[in-house]
C-alpha cells in the first residue's frame, strides 16, 4: 500500500504491480521518547522486509506526539512510514487515520490493520506466517508472542500454537 498521487497512470502500475493477498497496515499511535526510536525503526523495518519479500501489501503510519523529534524521526523512516505529528492519547492518534486515503493502486484498503507500541521488540515476528495462520484459524484479533515481555499472555507457550487469554494489552494487536 503506497500513496499515489493524483493524475498517476494507475493502470501502468497495475500492470507491473502483484495483488497481494494481504494489505497491511502497521500504526504506531504515539511515539515521542528518543531512545524508544532504535527499536521502533528495527522492529518496521523488519516487518516490512519480511512483507516486501512475501508479496504483502505495507503501509505504515507513525504518529508522532514530541515536536523536538519530528523532524529526526521523518527523516530516518522516510521511505518506510509516513510519520504525522498529532497531539494527544493513542485513540486521539487513531481518529486521524480516518482521514487518510488508506488504498493501494488496486483501490483496496488494508486487510489486517495492526497497532504497535514504540517499545515492542517485533523483529522477529514472521509477519507473512502470522497472517496466514490468523486467517486459517479465523481469529479477527491476534497477538503474536513477545520474547522478554513482563506479562505471560504475551510469552510463547511451548505447549500450543495459540491460547486464550482473559488479558489483553494493546503491545502488537492485528485486527
Amino acid at each position: 500500500l503506497h500513496y499515489i498521487p493524483t493524475g498517476t497512470n494507475t493502470k501502468e502500475i497495475k500492470k507491473k504491480c502483484i495483488d497481494p493477498k494481504f494489505r497491511v497496515l502497521l500504526v504506531v499511535p504515539g511515539h515521542g521518547l528518543k531512545e524508544r526510536l532504535p527499536q521502533m525503526v528495527k522492529s518496521i523495518s523488519a516487518l516490512k522486509s519480511s512483507c516486501v519479500e512475501n508479496a504483502v501489501g505495507f503501509q505504515c503510519v507513525v504518529f508522532i506526539w514530541e515536536k523536538l523529534i519530528f523532524s529526526d524521526v521523518k527523516s530516518i523512516l522516510k521511505f518506510q512510514c509516513e510519520v504525522l505529528f498529532s497531539k494527544g492519547l493513542w485513540t486521539d492518534h487513531m481518529m486521524n487515520l480516518r482521514k487518510m486515503n488508506l488504498v493501494d493502486v488496486y483501490g483496496d484498503g488494508p486487510t489486517h490493520v495492526i497497532l504497535m507500541l514504540d517499545d515492542v521488540k517485533a523483529d522477529t515476528v514472521n509477519l507473512p506466517i502470522f497472517l496466514n495462520t490468523m486467517t486459517q484459524s479465523n481469529f479477527q484479533v491476534a497477538s503474536p508472542a513477545i520474547p522478554g515481555w513482563q506479562t505471560d499472555s504475551s510469552l510463547q507457550h511451548s505447549s500450543c500454537m495459540s491460547h486464550r487469554t482473559d488479558h489483553v494489552d494493546i503491545l502488537f494487536t492485528v485486527f
